[in-house]
């Protein structure tokens, strides 16, 4: 499996994981996948005038503000695709607007949760396994399938059944199926389906579940 660095470009998608040092767990409880899918939008952003922690202590007034003029499309270092936020690991689809964006991005992203992390917890020292790992995605087939793959994490890791997974609220799953804003670009995987439905069919279908795995061998985490 390709581990090595990339030089990132713009326009293109990768897929971008990693766990918890030593596989140890980086989610205890649902506020800290909450506090992660904060970090994993806040920092997608150019020029933001201080941190995600700062931020969450503003008043309202203040934090409108910001948003206003911070959080917009065209301000955007990165776009989400895909995410999937589990016990010990996470996914994300991305593509980067700026040099040096993703690189940029996971380094805002796992800093910052880190630092929360270590601070709720009373503990030091790194929590992420070394840097993440990174693999450029080819072809619109990959890029599919690989939504699918995201999207079934929490089947494939065991944890829930397909039947399930549409109530984990820990991947983008539901904003695919449920029209539901939320931080992913979902048209660009969406305009390959005629209906958030048929998506789902795909998402869903078992038959298809090892052509998806033999398909993205090279492109998942180990």
């Amino acid at each position: 499996m390709p581990k090595r660095k990339h030089n990132f470009c713009n326009g293109y998608y990768y897929h971008i994981y990693n766990r918890g040092s030593n596989r140890q767990t980086i989610f205890n409880e649902p506020d800290d996948y909450y506090r992660f899918y904060c970090a994993s939008s806040f920092y997608r952003f150019q020029n933001l005038p201080l941190k995600l922690s700062s931020f969450i202590r503003l008043k309202s007034e203040e934090s409108s503000l910001i948003a206003e003029s911070t959080f917009r499309t065209d301000n955007q270092k990165v776009s989400l695709l895909c995410y999937s936020f589990m016990l010990n690991h996470f996914h994300l689809l991305i593509s980067q607007h700026i040099a040096g964006g993703i690189s940029n991005y996971l380094h805002d992203l796992t800093d910052s949760y880190t630092h929360y992390f270590n601070m709720k917890y009373e503990r030091s020292g790194s929590l992420f396994q070394g840097r993440f790992k990174s693999v450029l995605i080819k072809s619109d087939e990959q890029l599919l399938h690989l939504s699918r793959y995201i999207h079934l994490n929490p089947v494939t890791s065991g944890i829930l059944s397909f039947e399930q997974l549409e109530s984990y609220p820990w991947t983008s799953l539901p904003e695919y199926l449920k029209s539901v804003q939320g931080i992913c670009e979902k048209k660009l995987i969406l305009k390959h389906f005629s209906s958030e439905i048929q998506y789902k069919d795909f998402v869903l279908s078992r038959k298809d579940h090892q052509k998806t795995l033999n398909l993205l061998k090279n492109l998942t985490l180990d």
